[in-house]
């Protein structure tokens, strides 16, 4: 009993376990068993299919963030807008970040190539996205 806590709580029937954001990944309910096999890398419990690296998926996740904040921007909000420029060049810097360290993030040369794939995507989005910020904010 560490610090007078009681190791016990009041009737909770819930899990105490928190699912991550990689749930996505994972089309079935498994036992225990099975997932500490995928853990271990004895199995694969993983749906098939394309699977973004975790810095791509935690860009989309910034990019879908920021489209959904446009939408609710007042278009004569100067501020706004310099904040939304301000957010698009970081995450212009964090996709050029990941560029030219690639090869340190990335051993093998398909994975990297989709990775850069991607990070070329993410940049043309986050540019077309800045652009229409500041062209709202010249009309």
């Amino acid at each position: 009993k560490k610090y007078d806590l009681s190791p016990v709580t009041k009737n909770i029937l819930g899990v105490s376990i928190c699912p991550g954001p990689n749930l996505a990944y994972f089309d079935k309910i498994v036992s225990l068993k099975e997932m500490v096999d995928h853990i271990y890398g004895r199995s694969n419990l993983l749906k098939s299919g394309y699977r973004p690296h975790m810095f791509i998926k935690e860009l989309q996740l910034y990019l879908e963030y920021l489209k959904d904040q446009l939408k609710e921007t007042d278009r004569d909000n100067i501020k706004q807008h310099k904040y939304y420029d301000g957010y698009c060049t970081n995450m212009l810097d964090a996709v050029e970040y990941y560029r030219n360290h690639s090869e340190q993030i990335l051993n093998s040369a398909k994975d990297r190539d989709q990775f850069l794939s991607d990070l070329n995507f993410i940049e043309k989005n986050i540019i077309q996205i800045r652009d229409q910020v500041i062209l709202s904010v010249l009309n």
